[in-house]
């Protein structure tokens, strides 16, 4: 999840990659707030033994789209159609204001 509220902050790599990422999110919220249309989509795709969804937004702004990544992720249950919806849902959430 994109929480970054809870996210503990550490002096290390970790820390700094989590608080990049956090500021990052912070910046695509602020943009797709001044969008007037966002569409959604997402990919499912394997490799090997792994599956991964992806998800990106999409805004039509002044005749040129924009797009911008919102997850990528890691599988972890079968491709059930309950799984997939919740992620799916879930993932635009964490963007609202």
């Amino acid at each position: 999840m994109l929480a970054c509220w809870n996210l503990a902050r550490h002096w290390n790599t970790g820390g700094t990659i989590k608080q990049a990422h956090c500021e990052m999110v912070r910046i695509l919220m602020k943009q797709l707030q001044h969008m007037k249309y966002v569409c959604t989509a997402a990919d499912i795709w394997s490799t090997n033994i792994r599956s991964y969804l992806g998800m990106s937004a999409h805004c039509p702004e002044r005749n040129v789209q924009q797009s911008r990544a919102l997850a990528l992720g890691l599988i972890k249950e079968s491709h059930t159609f309950d799984y997939v919806a919740r992620l799916t849902c879930s993932i635009p959430k964490q963007f609202a204001a």
